[in-house]
């Protein structure tokens, strides 16, 4: 029987926390949830301490959240077993933060903890033409994809086929199946 309020999605994210005190800690994101975290680390910060997370989100951004660490675990498993780490429970994040867990649960409709974001370091959001603005001031996620000119050029070796872009033609290219060198 599961007693969980809320579905836990499994994104991997890297993240470093700390508690103000001690030095930073890293780790990744094992599973995420609208009220809560689960970080897989060497060392979880103690029960009941409130912890600061820089996440780098899948898109290249990062977003911080603020939580109390609700449940710690340390494990003497296998390092590729391992499920140290900490359940912290989200307290406070930012606008960025607000937008990434809207991508994956969909209908989140999370508390409005946008007066904590002044203390975060965030910009805090006061108006949709305001975040018209800064989305138009942020690149954008998907890069441009640049039209390069390119040769196609059979392996003497392999008989691969290679895709060389002729900006890279008078450098000796190799065949990305044998590595010998590419003679046009």
């Amino acid at each position: 029987m599961n007693r969980r309020k809320f579905k836990r999605h499994n994104k991997r994210m890297e993240v470093k926390y700390t508690d103000g005190r001690g030095p930073v800690g890293r780790g990744f994101v094992k599973d995420i949830s609208e009220q809560g975290v689960f970080i897989k680390c060497r060392k979880p910060a103690p029960l009941g301490t409130t912890v600061d997370i820089t996440a780098t989100l899948p898109d290249g951004m990062t977003a911080r959240v603020r939580g109390t660490v609700r449940r710690a675990v340390k494990g003497v498993q296998s390092v590729s077993q391992s499920m140290n780490g900490m359940a912290v429970e989200v307290n406070a994040y930012d606008t960025i933060y607000s937008h990434f867990l809207h991508g994956i649960v969909g209908d989140f409709q999370g508390p409005d903890l946008s007066m904590y974001e002044s203390s975060l370091g965030a910009p805090i959001v006061e108006s949709d033409e305001k975040k018209e603005q800064e989305q138009a001031a942020r690149p954008s996620l998907i890069p441009e994809k640049k039209e390069q000119e390119s040769v196609v050029i059979a392996c003497s070796s392999c008989g691969a086929k290679n895709r060389v872009p002729k900006a890279r033609f008078n450098s000796m290219p190799k065949c990305g199946r044998c590595g010998m060198f590419l003679i046009a």
